[in-house]
């Protein structure tokens, strides 16, 4: 049951009482019983082979894997950091350059708020994906990922092929160190087994709320990214926040983490902006929980839209204030399928296995080991 009061900017701050259903109990979502395989921000570190972090094993693990005669692909993890970057992602990349094309490579890249490629070593990113340079990598993946630059810049001509985005998904990892969010620490199966009860428990689209949930802060400062199309660069949170208000069509809440992924698991919208990074928690939450995400138009979000097909809206010119309801309508007309069914990127093992050289948008260029897969 739904408690509503109105606040500043004529945007509803909403309640819910816990303990009460959460709709179509048979609404359950095929591809949601794979525990400790949920996209999580940290979680790709346990897909992966081997962690740069530990630099002595991966150094070994990789000079074993120079002798690999069955063309077994070896994923490797790097955690980006401000600290340490530049010397860390160089010498990874000096490790797997040595390696031969028989020994092939997959890098799944990311653990902070950094942008690929601008903020990671020049000269390493455009030796690790030039095809004459570093023949064994198959593919990076990586979390906040800047496709505008990658296209446009001269020296990476002819390399996207080789670069893929990896979603930054839920903030497992906060929890279970500190009290946060207005809850206690929990253990991330904790914090898995909430979320996935009220995945199970959760209504269709089409019998949700046909509003927008708006949860997110705004005194956080986002990268100054441009629109690809006009060079503008994107609109602050907070003046999405004004627009979402303008539309008539928005609740805020601001309670504890639990609270506000029980209104995503009602809500048939979560207003998505970008975070910190390119990508958000936000934007993973409200998908993993069934809901069509609004995000604003970038080239990262065109990507989940068109070659992933995940259910995401943009509006016209980044104008939250031109939400209506022929809008809202026509969105669960177009994406309501996928709020539904097998829905398999909410696997991190399938992102970091998925055949990006069969996307759409994504040139048939794939490394020759693949087709020993």
């Amino acid at each position: 049951r739904l408690h509503s009061r109105t606040r500043t900017h004529a945007i509803t701050h909403t309640h819910v009482d816990q303990g009460k259903g959460h709709g179509n109990a048979n609404a359950t979502r095929a591809g949601l019983n794979m525990s400790l395989d949920i996209i999580w921000s940290n979680g790709f570190g346990h897909t992966a082979d081997v962690s740069w972090g530990n630099r002595r094993k991966a150094t070994e693990v990789i000079r074993r894997h120079s002798n690999n005669k069955e063309c077994k692909i070896l994923t490797i993890h790097f955690v980006s950091s401000p600290k340490g970057q530049k010397e860390g992602f160089t010498s990874m990349v000096d490790a797997i350059c040595r390696l031969p094309k028989t020994a092939p490579v997959r890098v799944l890249a990311g653990c902070s708020d950094l942008a690929f490629p601008v903020n990671y070593p020049e000269g390493a990113v455009t030796r690790l994906l030039g095809n004459d340079t570093c023949q064994a990598l198959v593919d990076i993946r990586v979390q906040n990922l800047n496709i505008t630059a990658v296209s446009s810049d001269p020296a990476l001509a002819g390399r996207t092929h080789r670069v893929a985005p990896l979603p930054i998904g839920i903030d497992l990892h906060t929890l279970s160190q500190k009290d946060k969010w207005g809850e206690k620490a929990k253990s991330r199966l904790e914090q898995e087994k909430m979320l996935m009860a009220l995945v199970k428990s959760a209504p269709p689209i089409e019998q949700r709320l046909r509003r927008v949930l708006e949860s997110f802060p705004t005194d956080r400062n986002h990268p100054q990214y441009r629109h690809a199309a006009d060079g503008s660069f994107i609109k602050h949170r907070s003046v999405l926040r004004d627009e979402l208000a303008a539309s008539g069509l928005a609740n805020s809440t601001r309670e504890s983490r639990i609270q506000t992924w029980t209104l995503m698991a009602q809500f048939a919208f979560v207003a998505s902006p970008m975070g910190a990074g390119l990508d958000t928690h936000r934007l993973w939450e409200g998908l993993v929980l069934g809901a069509i995400a609004i995000v604003q138009d970038t080239e990262l979000s065109r990507s989940f839209i068109d070659e992933y097909e995940l259910p995401i809206a943009m509006v016209p010119q980044d104008n939250w204030a031109k939400i209506d309801g022929r809008m809202m309508a026509q969105w669960i007309d177009d994406l309501g399928n996928r709020t539904r069914g097998e829905r398999p990127w909410i696997s991190r093992e399938w992102w970091a296995n998925d055949d990006i050289s069969k996307r759409r948008c994504v040139p048939a260029a794939p490394h020759p080991c693949l087709g020993a897969q």
